[in-house]
């Protein structure tokens, strides 16, 4: 069967839970159950990460100069996906599972859900020539900073939702690239295994 674009769910804005309760229960964990992630929770979790929530294309996340160099791969079971905000939804990449090609660790492939964040280095080549200057030469830090603000949204809502979550440096580059389909200007920043605790 061939992967297919997934309309993800719009988040539900109303959900009772405070920001200091998200903080009280932020916590990494390693342990996963097999169940896959709900559509729900799939559709919030990437929409707290990385969507539009402004008209003008604007994200849940900070940017210097609204650059937004970043992409979000998920990695599921039945293939790889690349998350779209402009459309909030899921464009298929690779059919099959490459869950353990997203990190060294074993867990990494055990996780219902892996999401892997890229850098795009051209984004940093505006047509302002000081100012793409200033950018290309930053771009490690500027790169970092969008990074953190999207594992942080990640780990939030996880903790929330009741989801386990664990972020990773640790990646075999060359194994992702492929079934990711990264080009030469892609490059690995971060990669976060999610899933529900294990029923006992």
């Amino acid at each position: 069967m061939k992967l297919k674009s997934i309309a993800l769910q719009a988040p539900d804005l109303n959900e009772p839970a405070t920001l200091m309760q998200a903080f009280s229960k932020r916590r990494t964990n390693r342990d996963f159950d097999s169940r896959p992630v709900s559509e729900k929770h799939l559709s919030e979790l990437l929409w707290a990460a990385y969507g539009a929530n402004r008209p003008d294309g604007h994200k849940t996340v900070p940017s210097a100069m609204g650059i937004y160099p970043l992409d979000i791969y998920a990695v599921t079971t039945q293939g790889v996906y690349r998350y779209e905000p402009s459309t909030n939804s899921l464009e298929p990449v690779s059919e099959g599972d490459y869950r353990a090609d997203t990190g060294i660790q074993d867990f990494a492939g055990q996780a219902p859900l892996d999401l892997v964040i890229v850098y795009n280095e051209d984004a940093f080549d505006v047509p302002d020539k000081p100012t793409a200057k200033m950018l290309q030469k930053n771009q490690v830090r500027l790169t970092a900073l969008d990074a953190g603000a999207v594992t942080q949204n990640i780990y939030l809502y996880c903790a929330v939702q009741g989801l386990n979550v664990v972020e990773r440096m640790s990646a075999a580059d060359d194994a992702i690239k492929k079934p990711l389909g990264l080009k030469r200007h892609q490059h690995f920043v971060v990669a976060m295994s999610i899933g529900y605790p294990p029923q006992h």
